[in-house]
């Protein structure tokens, strides 16, 4: 092979390879920014979900307009599952409502899961929003600190209105065994539909269908003492 055929030879070679350097890089830049945006997407998912749970007390979301606010408490299964379920609102204004009442998003209860029990108590103390104090009621639940979460929850619904906590208290007599008593718990459930929740009523169905009539009659009455005594004016019509 002459001089000038080595010279061509070597020149295709050097392009070669160049182009592949290239190629590498391009390739390499396209997963980097792959790569980038779907640790960009998992971040702002995982903020999504703890955004109202945080030791300073702050629950994230109870400032947002009602418009908003609505998206977080988004039915997430069927249409006929979600109007049964006391946590998803179907406006702008519920979404309000259940914000105001102490009822967490299904991602603040997920985030919760995650946080201490002692940390989810400094965050209600600080904030003394509902919610807040909501989800350190069922951190007390879940710990197995019955007495606790009964008292902590009627204090809550007492002194500010918290309809969610009478969930968690009719959990803890239904949970509890040194506490279980089933008329009770549905009186519980019963008075957070005198106070204003509509949907507790679907919830008293199943939850409590099995119930005798004496049962139901004791649970009536007591829900009728519970609001006498516990909030006589107090009533928080949900939209």
């Amino acid at each position: 092979m002459d001089a000038k055929n080595r010279t061509i030879v070597l020149i295709a070679i050097v392009s070669m390879a160049m182009a592949n350097l290239v190629g590498c890089k391009n390739s390499s830049n396209a997963d980097d920014a792959s790569s980038g945006a779907n640790k960009a997407a998992e971040v702002n998912d995982e903020s999504r979900k703890r955004e109202a749970v945080s030791t300073d007390g702050s629950s994230g979301i109870a400032d947002l307009p009602p418009s908003a606010l609505q998206q977080y408490y988004a039915c997430r299964s069927t249409k006929a599952t979600c109007n049964r379920d006391p946590l998803v609102a179907e406006s702008p204004a519920e979404a309000q409502w259940l914000q105001r009442r102490g009822y967490p998003t299904a991602d603040q209860i997920e985030a919760s899961l995650a946080t201490s029990t002692e940390e989810l108590r400094l965050a209600a103390e600080n904030s003394g929003v509902l919610v807040d104090k909501s989800l350190y009621g069922q951190a007390l639940l879940r710990d197995g600190r019955y007495r606790d979460a009964v008292g902590s929850m009627v204090d809550s619904f007492v002194q500010d209105g918290n309809i969610y906590g009478l969930y968690l208290t009719s959990d803890a007599y239904m949970r509890s065994e040194e506490l279980m008593n089933p008329p009770l718990a549905m009186a519980y459930l019963r008075l957070a539909y005198l106070a204003g929740d509509s949907k507790a009523g679907g919830v008293l169905e199943e939850k409590f269908g099995q119930m005798t009539p004496p049962e139901r009659a004791f649970a009536d009455r007591r829900a009728a003492d519970l609001k006498k005594n516990m909030a006589p004016d107090g009533s928080w019509p949900r939209p």
